[in-house]
């Protein structure tokens, strides 16, 4: 009680000083409170609503030009619109995607940085040596961007008219027939090895330096068979240069209507395209995975980005969730490991 009266009296007694105290007390509790009270970190506040708030970077580890690229960058136009800020495609070529990888691997997981991918994000663990990753573990998915097919050719001058043709053709004469592709663990490479594995055939794999020397060699007939795009190989089919087997998919390419798919042709569980999806680091914010989602999906629906697809000869797939995605990719990704395994695939 004392302590209280005194308190008061200084108060009252005091005039102006008194009120100057109470003044620098009730300051000096503000400061405290500013100091003591929880820092919210960047990631909650957009998780609660706020995301985006700057610049996103979609890393694409390829160089400028390509198919996926100009795939990316359609979408990257529409997110940014959708998102109200801006979507900045980074390219990152190299090493079989692994400098890419590693860009959005050394960045925060707060959605700001997405990685572009491809069938060969799976293979990336052989790839990366010093720092291997597990991509269904260390990444999550947003969804696709779209969804190529691959047409299974072989040059004019080879006897092949089916698929049927050339199995038999290849097992007839074991370790000779031969098949291109762009490179070891490249998108041509992984659906003819695929092939090769499914119909059971014995077949040297040549890779090459690119699809351009290999497409030569294939039109020479000094290959026997390669798996491209339609896109790639349309002007070469039109022209009668090479032939056209059997599409991968699941579902004849309107491009192609009339090539059989390789499910149709003998080889019911094949089912192989060239597709591009966005992931960003696991441990990124849900309701931030969920946005970008939704971003995406709505920019799958948007009729100038359906068109610009199909013009590249994809088409567009909206999934309905990240995890429906993340489905997909675990499946690819079981189909990638038996590859690997019952192959033995190295990259040196």
């Amino acid at each position: 009680m004392v302590q209280g009266r005194v308190a008061t009296e200084i108060g009252v007694g005091m005039g102006s000083m008194g009120e100057r105290i109470m003044r620098w007390l009730a300051l000096i509790a503000g400061i405290t409170n500013l100091f003591l009270s929880p820092v919210i970190p960047a990631s909650a506040q957009d998780a609660n609503g706020t995301f985006p708030n700057r610049p996103i970077r979609i890393v694409t580890p390829i160089a400028p030009g390509g198919n996926m690229d100009l795939s990316v960058r359609v979408f990257a136009e529409k997110l940014a619109r959708i998102l109200g800020q801006p979507v900045v495609v980074d390219n990152r070529p190299g090493a079989g995607s692994v400098i890419g990888i590693q860009a959005v691997l050394s960045a925060p997981a707060d959605g700001y940085t997405v990685l572009a991918m491809s069938n060969s994000f799976h293979l990336a663990p052989l790839l990366m040596k010093n720092r291997p990753i597990d991509p269904l573990k260390d990444f999550a998915g947003i969804g696709f961007i779209n969804s190529v097919p691959m047409v299974l050719t072989v040059g004019s001058s080879k006897p092949d008219r089916t698929v049927q043709d050339l199995i038999a053709r290849a097992k007839a004469n074991p370790g000779t027939v031969s098949y291109a592709s762009g490179g070891i663990a490249s998108s041509t490479h992984v659906p003819a090895a695929l092939f090769a594995l499914d119909a059971g055939l014995d077949v040297i794999h040549v890779p090459y330096k690119g699809n351009a020397p290999a497409m030569g060699d294939l039109i020479a007939g000094r290959i026997d068979f390669a798996f491209n795009t339609i896109t790639s190989s349309i002007t070469y089919l039109n022209q009668g240069q090479l032939r056209a087997l059997a599409v991968s998919t699941r579902i004849r390419s309107d491009a192609l209507p009339n090539v059989p798919t390789l499910a149709e042709s003998g080889l019911p569980n094949y089912d192989q395209s060239l597709y591009t999806g966005l992931v960003v680091l696991a441990g990124t914010p849900r309701a931030i995975v969920q946005r970008l989602h939704q971003a995406l999906h709505e920019a799958s629906a948007s009729p100038e980005v359906v068109a610009s697809i199909r013009r590249a000869g994809g088409a567009v797939i909206a999934t309905q969730s990240p995890e429906e995605f993340d489905a997909f990719l675990a499946q690819s990704g079981a189909r990638y490991d038996r590859l690997i395994r019952q192959t033995g695939l190295k990259v040196e």
